[in-house]
């Protein structure tokens, strides 16, 4: 993708992306101390109910279907449970 085209789509001066771009490149740009991931504790409950799988469906349809967004591309080929089709166009009509 090209940084003019990205900085249309987000609103940006290309000039400045280009900029921060080679600022980063340079390690003149670094994330504040505040700003670096840190990795949070999980408690994993054994008790807890795990949800129905979508993927296990007796009902099952071979399919091909690819949709295009505006950062990318989500394909899917190959056998796909109906509850799962259906949440997946559920999700993509919000």
């Amino acid at each position: 993708m090209s940084i003019s085209k990205l900085a249309l789509e987000n609103g940006i001066n290309a000039n400045l992306l280009f900029k921060w771009r080679q600022q980063w490149r340079e390690g003149k740009l670094l994330l504040p101390a505040s700003e670096s991931p840190q990795l949070l504790p999980v408690t994993l409950d054994a008790a807890a109910e795990q949800p129905e799988s979508l993927a296990e469906d007796p009902k099952t349809l071979s399919i091909s279907c690819e949709v295009t967004f505006r950062h990318g591309t989500l394909r899917f080929n190959g056998n796909v449970s109906e509850k799962l089709l259906t949440l997946l166009i559920q999700e993509l009509k919000r």
